[in-house]
Order: C-alpha cells, then sequence, then structure tokens
C-alpha cells in the first residue's frame, strides 16, 4: 500500500521536472498526506491548473507503480496545466525560478457572454486532422464548463461516450442524440455545435454490435482544441423517427411509491442490432378500451431500484426498441417499466409495474491480434467489473460454423482482462480466435457476445545451428553432419569469405538468397544422406585448392521461404588486430582498429594486477563486435564505461572451424581511467536583489585527490576553454578565491561550502577544470542551458 512518502516522491519528481509555475513543497506535502480530499475547499490556482496531473500521479503511485516511473512515464497531454495559473507561486527551491525560464504560452481570450459552447483555440495546438485525443479533450473542457454552469444533464455525459462519439464520427445532433442518455440528450444540438467548431463531422463509422467503448486506464488529458480542415466526409441523415415513441420523460410520469403489484413477469429479449441493441418484450395483457404504455429504462453496472432512478431508453406502445447508445460499463440492466389507463394522460399518472428485465453484457473491445516468433498475442480493453475472458483458438479448416466447443478454449487459468499469450499455438495453419467476457450478474456468471478476429500464424523453418566439420588428415576433404530439421530440406553453400552476417536472424525469400550470393554456383551439390533418424550427412566434400579457409552455410528451404543456419568456418591462425585506437566521449568508450583477415570477431577483455595474459582473456568477455558490425561501425563499442580507476584492455580477434573457438594473437592496451563528474548551480536564499548560487557535484566515483575548478563567464556565448572568458571568484567563508577546491568528491551527490554571486552577470557561464594534469582524468558534464545563460534583468536563479 502506498505511504503518504511515496506519494510525496512522486509529486516532488514531477514538480522538479517542470518549467511553469507548480506547488510548492509545503502544498505538495499537504495533498499527500490528504490524497482523497486534498482538492475539497479552496486550492491555490497554482495548483487548481494541475489537478489532472496531480490526481494522475496519485492514482498510479497507489495502484503500486514506482514513483520514479509514474513521474518519468507521465503522459504528454498532462505535462502542461489546463490552463496559465492566474497568480504564480513561488517555484520551490530544487526548480530554476520563474524569471530564468521561457514564458508560458499567452492565454486565449475570454470568450464572450452567452456564447459557453464556442471553443477557442490555442497557440501552437497541432492541427493534425487525426489527432483524435486532441478532439476529445476539447469535448470534456466543454462538457465541464457545462457542469459548471449548471446546465441539466451534462454530468450524465461520460468520458467513454464523448470518445466513441469521436471514434465512430457519430457527430450529427440526430446521431448524438442516440447516444446520449436521458436528460443529457437535450445536449446533442449544443454538442454538434461544437463538433461543427471544432472542424469535426463526418460519414460514421460502423461500429461493432453492440456499439461499446471500452474505459480508458488513464487520467482525462489536458483539453486541446483542433482547428483546421474538416477531417472527415459530410454528415448522414439521422436515424427514422419511430411513430409509437411518445415524446415523454421521467417528469411526465407519477412518482413511484414502491406499492406491491402481484404480476407474473414477461419475457425480455436483447439482440445485437446494427447500431446498438434492439429490445422487444411479451406484451402486456391488456384488457379491452385499456392503453398500455411501456416505460422502458436502464442502469449501468446496477438496476434501477425505481424507474425514474434509471436512464429513460424510450417511451413507446409498441413491444420493443433500440438502444443506440454507447455502453459505458460492464453490464447494462434493462427494465421495462408499464402503465396502464384508459388513455395516454391517464396512464401517465397509474402507478407503474414492473413488466420484463434483462442485461446486457458489455464485449471485449479494442481486440487486436499479433504474431510474435510464432507466439500469438491478444490485446483487448474490458470493463471494471469483468470478472474475466474467455478465450478460443478455433481451427479454420474443413469449413462449417466453428462453435464455442471447450476443447478449443485456451489461457483457462487466467483472468485474461487485458489479453493473452499463446506460446503453444501449432504454426502455418489458420485460427479464429474468439473471446467473451465474463460478468456476475445476480449471482451467477453472464457471458457477452463474441468479439473475434483470425490470423495465420506463419510456417517455422528451424534453422540448422549444429553444422559439424570433419576434416581429413590430408586436408583434401571434410565430411559434414547436422540435425534433421522437422520441415523443409537443407542445402549446404560454401565460400570462400565470410557470408553476409545477420541474415540468420529470420526467414527470407528463397529468391532473396541468390542476391546475397547463395547460388547453384556456391551451393555444394554432393548428396546427403542418413545418418541416423535425426541426423544427416554429406560425406567427402571437396577442399577447394588454394582456399585458407572455408565458410559453410546451411539454409533450410520450404515452400519458396528459407532459413540460413549458423555459419561455420574451416580457417588457419588469425593475425592481430591492426592499429587499435582508444576513442573516449563523457559516458562511452569505443576503440577503432583495422579488421584482422579471416576473423568473425573480435573480443575485448579487461584485466588488472599482475594476472597473466591468459587468465585476463578467459570467461566472457567484456565487449565483442562482429565483422558485420565493424563494417557497420567501424569500431567496437563498450556496452557500458570502462572502470573509472583504469584497466589493461585485450583484444583478441576469433574464428570458428569444426566447432572449435580459433583465437588470433592478443593486442593490449592501457586506460588510465576517468572520474565523472556532473555539476549544476542552485540558488539561494540571500538579500533581496542578490543572486547566491551554491555549486553541486555529482560524481560516479570516489575522488580522493580532486582538482581545482574555475567558474568562466562570456557575456557572448557558452565558454570553449577555461581561458575563455572572465574568471568568476568563489565565496567559502567570507573569503573570495578565483577558484574552488575540495579535499574529496565522494560518490554520489556533493553539496559544497562554494558559492557564486552572480549578481547583475549576464551571458553564459561553465565550470572547467583547472588543474587535470594527474594520472586519473576528470571530466565534467554541463546541466542544461537554462542554468548556464543568465538573461538580461536576471531575477533570480
Amino acid at each position: 500500500m502506498a505511504t503518504a512518502e511515496d506519494l510525496l516522491a512522486a509529486l516532488t519528481l514531477w514538480a522538479g521536472e517542470q518549467h511553469r509555475p507548480v506547488p510548492d513543497a509545503e502544498q505538495l506535502v499537504r495533498i499527500s498526506r490528504e490524497p482523497d480530499n486534498w482538492s475539497s475547499g479552496t486550492v491555490p490556482d497554482v495548483v487548481a491548473v494541475w489537478t489532472p496531473t496531480i490526481e494522475y500521479l496519485l492514482r498510479q503511485v497507489r495502484l503500486g507503480v514506482l514513483a520514479p516511473v509514474a513521474a518519468a512515464q507521465l503522459p504528454d497531454s498532462l505535462r502542461r496545466p489546463v490552463r496559465e495559473p492566474q497568480a504564480t507561486n513561488p517555484a520551490p527551491a530544487s526548480v530554476v525560478p520563474e524569471a530564468a525560464l521561457p514564458q508560458p504560452d499567452p492565454e486565449p481570450e475570454p470568450e464572450p457572454a452567452g456564447q459557453r459552447t464556442k471553443v477557442a483555440t490555442r497557440p501552437g495546438v497541432d492541427a493534425d486532422p487525426d489527432n483524435r485525443a486532441a478532439v476529445v479533450a476539447a469535448l470534456i473542457e466543454w462538457r465541464g464548463r457545462q457542469i459548471a454552469d449548471g446546465v441539466q444533464g451534462a454530468d450524465a455525459i461520460k468520458d467513454v461516450t464523448l470518445r466513441n462519439l469521436v471514434k465512430y464520427r457519430q457527430t450529427s445532433e440526430e446521431q448524438i442524440r442516440m447516444k446520449l442518455p436521458g436528460s443529457a440528450a437535450g445536449l446533442a444540438g449544443d454538442l454538434a455545435r461544437v463538433f461543427a467548431e471544432l472542424g469535426v463531422g463526418g460519414q460514421p463509422v460502423t461500429a461493432p454490435a453492440p456499439v461499446h467503448q471500452a474505459p480508458q486506464h488513464s487520467a482525462t488529458p489536458t483539453p486541446v482544441v483542433l482547428s483546421g480542415t474538416n477531417p472527415l466526409p459530410d454528415p448522414t441523415p439521422g436515424p427514422t423517427v419511430d411513430p409509437n415513441r411518445l415524446d415523454l420523460t421521467h417528469n411526465d410520469f407519477v412518482a413511484y411509491d414502491f406499492s406491491p403489484a402481484e404480476v407474473s413477469p414477461g419475457g425480455i429479449g436483447i439482440t445485437a442490432a446494427p447500431d446498438g441493441v434492439a429490445l422487444s418484450w411479451d406484451p402486456w395483457p391488456i384488457a379491452p378500451g385499456q392503453t398500455v404504455i411501456y416505460r422502458v429504462v436502464s442502469g449501468d453496472d446496477s438496476p434501477p431500484y425505481k424507474p425514474e432512478a434509471g436512464d429513460l431508453v424510450t417511451v413507446t406502445t409498441a413491444r420493443g426498441c433500440t438502444d443506440g447508445r454507447f455502453l459505458v460499463s460492464a453490464v447494462r440492466a434493462y427494465q421495462v417499466w408499464v402503465h396502464v389507463g384508459p388513455d395516454v394522460a391517464a396512464a401517465r399518472m397509474t402507478q407503474p409495474v414492473m413488466w420484463a428485465q434483462g442485461s446486457e453484457i458489455s464485449p471485449v473491445d479494442n481486440m487486436t491480434l499479433t504474431e510474435d516468433e510464432g507466439r500469438v498475442i491478444g490485446q483487448w480493453s474490458v470493463f471494471p467489473g469483468t470478472k474475466a475472458v474467455r478465450v478460443y483458438r478455433i481451427p479454420l479448416e474443413g469449413g462449417g460454423t466453428p462453435g464455442d466447443d471447450p476443447q478449443y478454449q485456451i489461457a483457462v487459468g487466467d483472468a485474461n482482462l487485458t489479453g493473452f499469450v499463446d506460446a503453444d499455438v501449432p504454426r502455418g495453419r489458420r485460427y479464429l480466435y474468439r473471446a467473451l467476457a465474463e460478468v456476475e450478474v445476480n449471482g451467477s456468471r453472464r457471458l457477452s457476445r463474441r468479439t473475434q478476429q483470425e490470423i495465420l500464424v506463419s510456417v517455422r523453418l528451424t534453422p540448422v545451428a549444429d553444422l559439424a566439420i570433419t576434416i581429413s588428415d590430408a586436408d583434401a576433404q571434410f565430411d559434414l553432419k547436422w540435425s534433421t530439421p522437422d520441415t523443409g530440406i537443407v542445402h549446404i553453400y560454401r565460400f570462400n569469405k565470410q557470408p553476409t552476417a545477420g541474415l540468420e536472424r529470420e526467414d527470407l525469400d528463397a529468391a532473396a538468397l541468390e542476391l546475397q550470393g547463395f547460388s547453384e554456383a556456391t551451393r555444394i551439390k554432393q548428396p546427403i544422406s542418413a545418418l541416423d533418424e535425426t541426423t544427416s550427412q554429406m560425406l567427402g566434400v571437396p577442399w577447394p585448392q588454394g582456399w585458407d579457409r572455408a565458410y559453410l552455410t546451411p539454409v533450410t528451404v520450404s515452400g519458396g521461404r528459407v532459413r540460413i543456419g549458423t555459419t561455420r568456418v574451416q580457417a588457419r591462425p588469425l593475425p592481430p588486430v591492426q592499429a587499435p585506437r582508444l576513442i573516449e566521449r563523457f559516458h562511452t568508450e569505443l576503440i577503432t582498429f583495422g579488421w584482422p583477415s579471416g576473423a568473425a570477431s573480435v573480443f575485448a577483455y579487461i584485466g588488472y594486477g599482475n594476472a597473466t595474459v591468459e587468465q585476463n582473456t578467459s570467461g566472457a568477455p567484456f565487449a565483442e563486435v562482429s565483422f558485420s558490425a565493424h563494417q557497420r561501425d567501424g569500431a567496437l563499442t563498450f556496452p557500458r564505461p570502462l572502470p573509472a580507476t583504469g584497466c589493461t584492455i585485450y583484444l583478441v580477434p576469433v574464428a570458428y572451424s569444426a566447432g572449435h573457438e580459433i583465437r588470433g594473437d592478443v593486442t593490449t592496451l592501457e586506460y588510465p581511467g576517468l572520474a565523472r563528474l556532473d555539476y549544476t548551480f542552485v540558488a539561494i536564499n540571500a538579500r533581496p536583489g542578490q543572486l547566491l548560487v551554491r555549486l553541486y557535484l555529482k560524481a560516479e566515483s570516489d575522488i580522493d585527490d580532486p582538482p581545482a575548478f574555475v567558474l568562466v563567464h562570456n557575456p557572448d556565448r557558452l565558454p570553449l576553454d577555461a581561458a575563455d572568458g572572465r574568471n568568476l571568484s568563489f565565496l567559502n567563508q567570507g573569503f573570495s578565491v578565483p577558484h574552488c577546491q575540495l579535499d574529496r568528491i565522494g560518490r554520489g551527490v556533493n553539496t559544497t561550502d562554494w558559492t557564486v554571486d552572480l549578481t547583475g552577470v549576464e551571458g553564459f557561464l561553465r565550470l572547467f577544470v583547472s588543474d587535470n594534469r594527474r594520472t586519473r582524468r576528470i571530466a565534467l558534464l554541463d546541466p542544461k542551458m537554462d542554468l548556464l545563460w543568465l538573461p538580461p534583468a536576471q531575477q533570480g536563479y
């Protein structure tokens, strides 16, 4: 369970990375201690504008996400406030003051009175017509204003409904009205005008039946409004009006008084419709001269406890209707209430009787299937409350309609709420994957309608990785053997130089082989025979005259596809690498050298002390570069920094023959080491009008004898070296000196006693090592540019 300290850590990390006004340290502490009601009452404006971001961080940490991960993976839409605050608060001490930062975008002009549905665009907003997220954010912003103004029905419009209106391009007034619940339907015209002002409209996209949208597990994005051209075609006409529908609302009926009614309930049918679900029910046993009104209501997640507590689907005299609204929960409960009287007016005033009820289970949404190296990965989303998803893998062979046969069910022991991984699927066949959501209704499990997709799983060609070479005593010929693959046949190709590396990583078209030199001229024509049930062999292959080495590559071939196996080489001893040179950057070291002829790879080892060369070059290498990688990059790049205290580097060329490793002569290089330092300056309290900063150093390793440092100022450009500008004095215990010196720099962050008075300084600053004439060198990493540049009229740092 997340603690207040965990919440505060995430908030502090987020605030420290912002270049805009953010809540101060005291406000962040209060939020972390009251995560459930921090926004109740009056909060400072600088806090209010970051509400979506703060709520997202609190929710992520409380769900178990580590604070650094939650802060680092903040969605881009939440990295800006919903608007600029009316009055900025002082930045926390760890944050660069606002005066030293880029200024925020200008506020949009206020909206004219009486035009609250007008949505203004902001400068610099991406106007890409396909930016659905930005359109949804603008709609959420519009809905928030309606709720704030007390507009009836606005609070009934859920985020998922707005997302689906955009996703399925339901943007005309008639289309929107069919998707909004109850009193919210009266806002269809206003919402259609918002779509028009955003330049969004168009031909509706046919959604799966029933139309639904799974929940989005992320915070509400920062409202962003699109401008520009219409991204969709012209809208289509709205639906046909139902002549049996009565234009009535809950307010037109007598209030339900919970009177008992002895009625045997009628049956109800719920089936898929092109644009939602179709409801039908048994007729009420009507007496002559009576009028029956069917009042259909719904409730998401649970049934309404009275008719007026539910969303009104329709009021009709017919025995059926269509609910075109998007599903917004795991289950939608439907109820049919009956009002009976001599006429419609009298029927409305009679107590309703529950006649029929049923429910619709939301299917999985956004189903996608992908294949990764023979594994089929399914992904989808479901609403909260879904207990599990049943998954079926049905082979599409022999025709017929595949059913939900238990023998095809997979991932039985998993909930599968976000998808599945089918690692055991046989390859080379087409399958239909079917998903059915399980939801508990009235104590029993109910299944949704099917959501399904088909996929062809690629054929798996097994590369030959164990080709073995046996050379005769006279080296005049050799024998080959290998494990027989399950699929395809094997061709062996022979080269006098290494074939192109990297081709063995995936299956290829057979036609692509010849372009890489795998032709009839390089294929060995010797007959292949079976050594036993699992092993093939090729005997008496002649050794080409004049070749110093031979590269033998097995290729598995089947159905026009090929898979290149592991190349084996029979080679003579290798020469050493040529003219090695160590090139060092702050966090990267690499070695350039001339490639040793015949080598497959070059290994790099590091050694210390009095160990022998053989001892230092045994075991796994510190780094490795292949021939193809060296041709591409021109160097061996170390995967991590070399030891900061120095070491000896050993370069060993390597080739392979008959399953054995062949090593060439060893070349050594001495590396003196490098101490790496990050530095930064942080403003500290000083007298008014004074800009005083403290030096912080962060070391990757202990430095027992650090050099002196100088701070150079250049008004026109970033200083290039210690002599490119004037030296600024350091302050320590009341003394002013031209450089600072520490007795020792420990690993990690070092808070020094050295400060610098930057009052009135304009231009660029940079820290340099004053004396680096020592065995172990020092490298400094500059901080962000906004800490190295002081603009005119600087008010803070």
